[in-house]
C-alpha cells in the first residue's frame, strides 16, 4: 500500500518525499528504498508527532508540505494536486481535505464554524452524540505553509 502512495506523491513533483517509519520500519524501507527520505517514529503518538519527526529535515524549507497516511489507498495524485493548487492560491496556513460519507463511524468529524471555516477535528471516540451525527470527516491528508508548520 505504502508504495502506491509514494508512487502517486511522485507524480507531483515535490523537492522531497519524507516517509515516517513505526512499526515494520524494515519493511518500509527495503520496500522504499532510496525513493524516498526516512524518519523514525519510535512510539506511534499520533499524526501531528510524526510530522515533528520531519523537522529536522524540513523545517528550514520554503513552501508547501503536504502530509498523508502511507495506507490511503484510494487517494490519487489528481486529488494531491487539487488540494495543493487549493491551498497556495488560497495562501492558507493549513489546508485539511475533507469529505462526507453516509456512515461516519470511527472517523474523526469535522467541527466548522457558522462561516465555514474548520475549528477543530473531533475523534470518533472522543466526539458527543451530536457531534457524532456530523458526516463530513478527516481523511488524514493536509497542506501546510512549511515555516509556519514548524514555529516554535
Amino acid at each position: 500500500m505504502i508504495q502506491y502512495i509514494v508512487d502517486e506523491v511522485a507524480e507531483l513533483d515535490l523537492a522531497k518525499t519524507v516517509t515516517v517509519i513505526g512499526c515494520g520500519a524494515e519493511a518500509v524501507r527495503e520496500k522504499l528504498g532510496d525513493k524516498v527520505e526516512f524518519v523514525l517514529q519510535e512510539k506511534q503518538l499520533g499524526t501531528a508527532h510524526a510530522v515533528q519527526q520531519a523537522a529536522a529535515i524540513l523545517e528550514e524549507l520554503e513552501g508547501t508540505t503536504v502530509v498523508l497516511y502511507g495506507d490511503t489507498p484510494l487517494v490519487t495524485h489528481e486529488t494531491l494536486e487539487q488540494l495543493l493548487d487549493y491551498h497556495e492560491k488560497s495562501h492558507a496556513s493549513a489546508t485539511i481535505l475533507t469529505t462526507t460519507i453516509d456512515d461516519p463511524s470511527g472517523y474523526g468529524r469535522i467541527i466548522r464554524q457558522s462561516a465555514g471555516n474548520v475549528t477543530r477535528i473531533v475523534e470518533d471516540k472522543d466526539a458527543t452524540s451530536e457531534e457524532k451525527q456530523i458526516k463530513e470527516i478527516n481523511t488524514g491528508i493536509y497542506c501546510f505553509n512549511n515555516r509556519k508548520l514548524f514555529e516554535t
